[in-house]
């Protein structure tokens, strides 16, 4: 059974200091940052998982372009998936819809699954399922601490 991190962009891939990147036709944008992919890079690596996107990201950009943020900063992984928009939802409830979904086409129960966030918006989801960037934005998003809690949640390969 696949498992799959739940991941959020701004204040856990995205955030301060800025980091910019251009696009295949040159235009400058923010990009995610290299030290932060670096731990998502290590929850990949140990556990198996893929990436299915729950940022608000996913509302304004395709699978590929996402995929490609993340590459740009040396992301190792896949983005599996993104989380459906359901109009006045907490993120929670949108990973909710998605672990319902894989468990019924897997038809193995629900996933290994974790999600990383710097909000708090878990809604019907076990908390101990949530691993809270807090402050994130501001404190360089992602860290090793975040990365061992992940880890522990999924489980090593």
């Amino acid at each position: 059974m696949s498992k799959y991190v739940f991941l959020d962009f701004d204040g856990v891939v995205v955030c301060l200091p800025p980091e910019r990147d251009r696009t295949s036709t040159g235009k400058l944008v923010r990009a995610a940052n290299r030290q932060a992919v670096a731990h998502l890079n290590e929850i990949v690596r140990r556990t198996g998982a893929v990436v299915v996107v729950s940022s608000t990201w996913r509302k304004h950009h395709s699978i590929e372009r996402l995929q490609g943020v993340l590459d740009r900063a040396g992301f190792v992984g896949r983005v599996h998936d993104v989380t459906p928009v359901i109009h006045d939802q907490e993120r929670g409830h949108e990973i909710a819809w998605t672990l319902s979904e894989l468990a019924f086409t897997g038809l193995g129960g629900v996933p290994p699954y974790v999600v990383l966030d710097d909000d708090y918006d878990l809604g019907p989801l076990p908390a101990e399922r949530w691993v809270h960037v807090k402050d994130g934005w501001m404190t360089g998003g992602l860290k090793a601490e975040h990365v061992e809690r992940a880890v522990r949640v999924l489980g090593e390969q």
